[in-house]
């Protein structure tokens, strides 16, 4: 009896490992939907950052993106880095939009 609680409790330990793998490979999953967020912070020649040469059409469509689309993708695979990197571009961009 002990050996097959044993081969169940292992088994138990096998899923988790493999739902652990599951939850980094989400996390990268996220990153790379950020990835295009976070190419708009690289500077021009002029040494400008890419974002505030965008309209404020596209700002207002950045900010909706993030706020509709991404963070909720962040939250449902717990990625609390991806959520706190869209909430610095949020709040980047709706810094833009009031100048």
């Amino acid at each position: 009896m002990e050996q097959g609680f044993e081969q169940f409790e292992e088994k138990i330990n096998e899923l988790q490992n493999f739902s652990h793998g599951l939850m980094g490979m989400a996390g990268g999953f996220v990153d790379i939907a950020l990835s295009p967020f976070e190419s708009l912070f690289e500077k021009d020649e002029g040494g400008e950052e890419l974002y505030k040469k965008l309209t404020k059409e596209e700002l207002f469509e950045m900010v909706h993106t993030l706020n509709n689309d991404i963070i909720p993708l962040c939250k449902e695979a717990s990625y609390k880095e991806g959520i706190k990197k869209a909430k610095k571009f949020i709040k980047l961009f709706n810094k833009e939009l009031d100048t």
